[in-house]
């Protein structure tokens, strides 16, 4: 605009000077000159520069100036065209011939106006004068599409001219290529630079462009202007309002419909959260899941959102949501009832608990209700030798929920006839194996193990044991909390009736404990305490012996069930390795069942008895210098032989491994050789032996 102004102020200052001349010249020239001076001087008024109209950003960032030739345009000799890219220093870019009357355009190729705001003005260049139009700009459209969560346009841009061009509509037309490929008005707004809207899209990528329109028939359009939308609102979690199990003992779930679903996942949680299912259709709010078992199993569900756009939303992370179940259901005798204990239905909680039952297969009547807080209920005067069938009821706002059916028989007090403990054997881990006969007449009840500890003054109760847990006898038990190796163990059984209260007390079984000691290299000294509380006394004691680790299968002796000691002479075996497992084991008399009771197992380890020769001569008797073993019970075997200098010839770490007498496969030489032996012993202590040998030829 300053440039306007300095022209406008040429322009003046010309026509001033024209008039001074024309005055002048009137006093010299006759009248016909002056008329035709007039006639020039109208000319020259006339004069205008021409109007600029719009600029349009092209989508390769070129722009096309539009501008309307001034009325005298046939005696335009040429129309500038100047250009700034930020609106500073303006420099000539091209030049338009004039003459043509009416819509001229220009394109400038190299604007780069899709980066930025292009500025530019129109010279209009007459014979002896020039004028400047308007300075306009292109329009330069921002946008921000409201990250992260990408539902919102906001568009800035700067207007075209201050004022806008002559011709201009007040209005900028805010136009979008949704859906693709096709230019769609979205709004018209005025006097404006900026404009904002929500863009509900599932996922694209949106263009937009600003235009403002001209009445010469041209609009002044702004850069292409891009950015990717998508819906980032999670759908909302579905509301499971039910959980049930179905006559076919399948799990019912049921949720509250979410507005924007087109679909929903089914999770079930298994260590995780695991997608089983997937149903379609904004109202299918039901799912039968038929995997678990719902009378056994105690299942926790979630459901999650997939909307329209195929975006699956949270799901409730809340493990409480479960199938009611009943977890435990008892028959007490002696108060003539039926408890009840059952997993509480959650979220939402209910207002009360119906418990119902049917009777010896008739129909189901109400037993009673409780609060939503309690769990548990107890049905009085149930009679004796009946079937009975229950199950828990809750209904709530928007749902309701029922467990599995659990039938329960009713029995007449039976009191327990006998308890006998058959056995007490020590197992190979150290465990202590309990065997008992006891009476499976009795339809409920309980059996109590006690055990009294080496050292220890009083039995403890180690174990009880419901009569439900008891198919078959003999009954078995496992004590893994023993040490047999510090003493022998007892044991009894208590048994008591449905009511709770001992009736009978079995025999009390002690172990057999096993201690020994190495007398010297050819014998072992054993000695056990004796096996007691079989109903018959025992017969005879066997005695096992494991050298290596293959179980024998038979004994290597047996005593009479009065001796408590054994002496093992093994010389007769030859070279042993010096490791010996024994225990003793007890059999029942010959009227009883035969039952065999065994000890604890008993290690002993006879050091290592190493020899080696002070001379050998390959290829004659003694053609290999090795370690010689009366028995060998050592680990970590290394056996060297270095020459007369200190080096290594010969190494091994196999027992049965020797020197032959070469050097790297070559016969070594006549003389004395050093030798270097060491091994741990059984205890773990490292043992040396060093020595000479002669090497003979």
């Amino acid at each position: 605009m300053a440039k306007s102004g300095v022209l406008r102020g040429k322009i003046y200052g010309a026509n001033f000077r024209f008039w001074a001349y024309i005055h002048k010249t009137l006093k010299k020239k006759s009248w016909y000159l002056f008329v035709f001076m007039l006639t020039f001087s109208a000319t020259a008024v006339a004069q205008e520069p021409a109007v600029f109209t719009c600029v349009q950003v092209n989508e390769d960032g070129s722009t096309t100036l539009w501008f309307k030739a001034p009325p005298d345009a046939a005696i335009v000799e040429k129309y500038l065209i100047y250009f700034s890219p930020n609106g500073g220093v303006f420099v000539k870019v091209d030049s338009v011939a004039g003459g043509p009357a009416g819509n001229i355009s220009y394109t400038h190729l190299n604007a780069l106006a899709n980066t930025g705001s292009r500025y530019y003005y129109i010279e209009t260049v007459f014979s002896a004068n020039s004028f400047l139009s308007q300075t306009l700009q292109s329009i330069f459209l921002q946008l921000d599409n409201n990250a992260p969560s990408f539902n919102q346009a906001d568009l800035f841009w700067n207007a075209v001219g201050n004022p806008l061009p002559e011709g201009s509509s007040p209005f900028y037309s805010i136009y979008w290529d949704y859906p693709a490929g096709a230019w769609t008005l979205v709004d018209s707004v005025a006097d404006t630079d900026r404009y904002s809207m929500p863009v509900v899209v599932c996922d694209d990528s949106i263009n937009f462009k600003v235009e403002i329109k001209n009445l010469n028939g041209c609009s002044s359009v702004s850069n292409l202007k891009g950015a990717r939308f998508k819906n980032m609102d999670e759908p909302d979690i579905p509301l499971i309002d039910s959980i049930s199990v179905d006559a076919n003992e399948h799990l019912v779930l049921g949720w509250e419909p979410v507005p924007s679903a087109a679909a929903y996942i089914i999770y079930r949680w298994e260590s995780i959260w695991k997608p089983i299912d997937t149903v379609t259709g904004l109202n299918n709010t039901f799912y039968t899941d038929t995997i678990p078992n719902a009378c056994k199993e105690n299942i926790a569900y979630s459901v999650a959102t997939i909307d329209t756009c195929g975006s699956s939303g949270p799901k409730d992370e809340n493990k409480q949501r479960r199938n009611m179940r009943i977890d435990t259901i008892r028959f007490n005798t002696c108060d003539a009832s039926i408890s009840l204990n059952w997993t509480r239905y959650r979220f939402p909680d209910p207002d009360v608990y119906e418990i119902w039952f049917s009777k010896d297969g008739g129909a189901f009547q109400k037993a009673g209700e409780v609060q939503a807080s309690d769990s548990v209920f107890i049905h009085n005067n149930v009679s004796n030798g009946v079937s009975y069938v229950y199950y828990v009821y809750c209904k709530f706002a928007t749902g309701s929920s029922t467990t599995c059916q659990k039938a329960i028989q009713t029995y007449e007090y039976i009191e327990p006839q006998f308890v006998y403990l058959a056995n007490a054997d020590v197992l190979p881990s150290n465990e202590i194996e309990l065997a008992a006969e006891v009476d499976l007449d009795i339809v409920a009840g309980a059996w109590e193990v006690y055990r009294t500890a080496p050292g220890a003054s009083a039995a403890l109760k180690i174990a009880t044991i419901n009569r439900t847990e008891v198919n078959t006898n003999p009954l078995v038990y496992l004590d893994a909390d023993t040490d047999p190796s510090v003493g022998p163990y007892s044991y009894f059984i208590k048994a008591l009736d449905s009511c709770g209260f001992e009736k009978l007390e079995s025999n009390t079984l002690k172990t057999i404990h096993l201690t020994g000691i190495i007398v010297d290299d050819k014998t072992n000294s054993l000695q056990w305490t004796p096996f007691e509380g079989w109903l018959f006394p025992v017969e005879k004691y066997y005695i096992f012996r494991m050298m290596g680790d293959q179980e024998p299968l038979l004994p290597i002796d047996s005593v009479d069930a009065q001796t408590f000691s054994y002496t093992d002479d093994y010389s007769s075996l030859g070279n042993v390795d010096g490791r010996f497992v024994y225990w003793v084991q007890a059999k029942e008399g010959t009227y009883g069942v035969g039952e065999l009771s065994r000890s604890n197992r008993l290690q002993l380890f006879l050091e290592s008895q190493v020899y080696f020769a002070n001379a050998f001569k390959p290829g004659g008797v003694n053609s290999v210098f090795k370690p010689i073993f009366r028995f060998f019970s050592g680990t970590v075997f290394t056996f060297q032989i270095y020459n007369r200098w200190g080096q290594l010839i010969f190494e091994s770490t196999d027992p049965e491994k020797g020197w032959t007498g070469d050097v790297n496969g070559k016969p070594a030489a006549q003389g004395i050789y050093i030798y270097h032996f060491s091994y741990q012993d059984v205890y773990g202590k490292s043992v040396v032996m060093r020595g000479t040998v002669t090497l003979l030829k």
